[in-house]
């Protein structure tokens, strides 16, 4: 009994611990308290690099976090004071970096995130962050050799890495990494790569097409071999600036001034007087438009089919199959169902279906047309 009462005990403290978080206001105050962290982690990384050399020496020789809070005697060059300075050599100095800077980001989003400001995707940012912890100070300690910039991870790392693999498989090992990120990052495939090659090559100015055209009008015929029995006749070809001798006589039709042109005048037409028109117009009876539609009858009643009262007929057999079927296609996709409801029309029925708590019905809507292939 007493192994029972504990056991729900716990289960009861562990859910009100759960609800303490997932309380708006409570998530609220967690979000602000991040946002303040990361501004103050952001101003304290930052003014490190300008007093690191003043502060050094003060924070290496410390015993304890509060002895060193507690000395005044101490003077601390940093903007956040003693706490900045801590922070700063614990993650800058000690730890990742210039890549310490990917803490408070997390720290800004995260905290946004809870107030409800959803920039970014936090679990890409997660994933992306670790990458850059782990890779930039190697990258920066390997090539440029600053302690600062790197921090002491970066230096162990990659003197690590450099007994190992030696300094040419270090430098093959961070540019693969590399080339990996980028891959993932950007989605970079073939076609891609191929299409950036291609906007990099130069386009064929116009001269140049113009030349190439030039190049190929002005091509000489080649040689016939004498060695067949039938000699082919080849003429000159015929370029666009020589005039020949049929344009020449047209031109010289068209040029001429005793060319004669002969004008022939067109008939007047006859014009009917007012007076005639409405004689014509009297002449005329009146148009009646349903002389031509005299005979025509509409059309009875009788020639609608009868449906019968209009009262919808339940078939339960035919329903329960139809369920039994729903049932069975969504239980092939592990997709559970607590009821099924029809809706009976007159032509269509309509069912619907509760799934099972914890089913998503993103899962359900992706498995669309294979339900419907199957039903």
């Amino acid at each position: 009994m007493k192994n029972k009462e504990t056991s729900s005990t716990r289960k009861k403290k562990w859910r009100d611990f759960i609800s303490f978080f997932k309380n708006e206001n409570n998530q609220k105050v967690f979000g602000l308290i991040f946002i303040l962290f990361s501004f103050y982690f952001f101003i304290s990384f930052f003014s490190f690099f300008f007093t690191y050399t003043d502060d050094q020496s003060e924070v290496n020789e410390i015993n304890s976090w509060i002895s060193f809070l507690t000395n005044s005697d101490i003077q601390i060059e940093n903007s956040l004071g003693k706490f900045g300075a801590l922070f700063s050599f614990l993650f800058v100095y000690n730890g990742f970096g210039i890549a310490s800077f990917l803490i408070p980001g997390f720290l800004l989003f995260s905290g946004l995130q809870l107030v409800g400001y959803k920039l970014i995707s936090l679990k890409k940012y997660t994933t992306e962050s670790i990458w850059g912890l782990i890779w930039t100070p190697i990258f920066i300690y390997y090539f440029f050799k600053s302690e600062i910039f790197s921090g002491k991870i970066g230096l162990t790392s990659t003197e690590f890495l450099i007994e190992i693999l030696g300094n040419i498989g270090t430098s093959l090992l961070i540019i693969i990494i590399l080339i990996i990120y980028i891959s993932l990052r950007f989605n970079i495939r073939r076609e891609k790569i191929n299409n950036f090659i291609n906007k990099l090559k130069p386009k064929k100015s116009e001269e140049n097409i113009i030349n190439e055209v030039k190049s190929t009008n002005n091509l000489t015929p080649l040689p016939i071999s004498n060695n067949k029995e039938e000699k082919l006749k080849v003429k000159k070809p015929v370029h666009p600036n020589q005039k020949t001798s049929t344009t020449e006589k047209l031109e010289t039709k068209i040029t001429d001034e005793n060319l004669n042109i002969n004008i022939v005048e067109s008939k007047k037409e006859n014009q009917i007087e007012n007076s005639k028109i409405q004689e014509k117009l009297e002449d005329l009876d009146k148009y009646d438009p349903t002389l031509e539609l005299s005979s025509y009858k509409f059309p009875n009643v009788n020639l609608l089919n009868d449906y019968g009262s209009g009262e919808i007929n339940i078939n339960k057999k035919e329903l329960e199959a139809n369920k039994q079927k729903i049932v069975d296609t969504l239980g092939n996709y592990n997709i559970g169902i607590t009821s099924v409801s029809a809706t009976i029309g007159p032509t269509i029925t309509l069912y619907e279906i509760v799934p099972e708590a914890g089913i998503r019905i993103a899962k359900i809507k992706n498995l669309e047309d294979d339900i419907a292939l199957s039903l």
